[in-house]
């Protein structure tokens, strides 16, 4: 967390975008991976940058199993209010030269929206355990109005 002040340079949206980013990492252990991260998305300016555009929290997560050699994937699980200052924040040269320092040329960055009718769910972690995983299922859907209207048995809301 960071006490500096920060002011919104964008107008948040009334509902959340996930951002996701998984890739193999560029250091050649877990360890320098950390540190790399640590430098490019720790600092309280960045903090308070990426915040400022709509960054709403930042979690990473690595395999359970370590890797043979290098230093494995990493996944970043990041909430927004605004995909206009997200992509603002991502275009920004530090930003792009810090997942330059983080990534091999291999990494996924996906932004996700929600829809209405599509399950969804988020089980609070039991007290006292710090222990996270994530399960990620991913697959095309044509359309997300007709998906929803199969979904709730009519033709899905018109945007």
């Amino acid at each position: 967390m960071t006490a500096l002040p920060f002011k919104l340079a964008i107008d948040p949206a009334p509902v959340q975008f996930l951002l996701t980013v998984r890739g193999t990492l560029a250091p050649p252990n877990l360890d320098a991976g950390r540190l790399t991260h640590n430098q490019a998305a720790g600092s309280d300016e960045g903090v308070a940058m990426a915040r400022s555009f709509g960054d709403l929290s930042h979690a990473v997560f690595v395999p359970v199993e370590a890797v043979a050699s290098g230093a494995g994937e990493l996944l970043i699980l990041d909430y927004w209010n605004s995909v206009e200052g997200l992509m603002k924040f991502f275009s920004n040269d530090q930003v792009q030269k810090g997942g330059a320092m983080l990534f091999k040329s291999d990494r996924d960055n996906v932004v996700w929206a929600p829809t209405p009718g599509l399950p969804s769910f988020n089980l609070p972690a039991p007290t006292g355990r710090n222990d996270r995983y994530v399960g990620l299922v991913r697959g095309p859907v044509a359309s997300r109005v007709e998906w929803a209207g199969r979904r709730t048995g009519g033709l899905g809301a018109q945007a």
